[in-house]
């Protein structure tokens, strides 16, 4: 009688072990499904990276050949490259680039867009020298890291 209680638990310990080693290898086979979605979500999400600063570099590229060719106003220009240049931290960190930060500092106090069109005239006006002025002391160094930014 002891035997066959012996069988009986060694039966019902072995299948309870069996039943675990099915489900541990189920929730394993979960797991590395997981793992693979999550390193396709990365390998996308840093492709994704990529292609938005190749757009944002492009993007740098034709607004400065705008400013070196006298296309764009320099403070518009000097606007543009300064928020984009931000969001690329090799170019925040470039030293060669840092006018951008210092003429943008000079120049974001003036409104624009619907703020500027609710101006007098005499207000643009006034305003349009002074930005003239800090346009003028700025040129070449913007014209000169507008050419360093083309070759970054």
């Amino acid at each position: 009688m002891l035997e066959e209680n012996q069988v009986i638990i060694f039966i019902s310990l072995s299948s309870i072990v069996f039943v675990l080693s099915v489900y541990l290898c189920f929730v394993y086979n979960k797991l590395l499904i997981q793992r693979k979605i999550t390193e396709e979500k990365e390998l996308e999400y840093q492709e994704a990276l990529i292609k938005r600063e190749e757009s944002i570099v492009q993007s740098l590229g034709i607004i400065a050949r705008a400013v070196i060719n006298e296309q764009c106003d320099l403070s518009e220009g000097c606007i543009r490259i300064k928020k984009l240049k931000e969001i690329i931290p090799r170019l925040e960190d470039n030293k060669e680039l840092k006018i951008f930060n210092l003429m943008y500092a000079e120049i974001e106090k003036f409104p624009t867009l619907e703020a500027r069109n609710s101006q007098s005239a005499s207000e643009k006006f006034n305003q349009d020298k002074e930005r003239f002025k800090i346009e003028d002391v700025y040129k070449n160094q913007i014209v000169n890291a507008s050419k360093v930014l083309l070759d970054c």
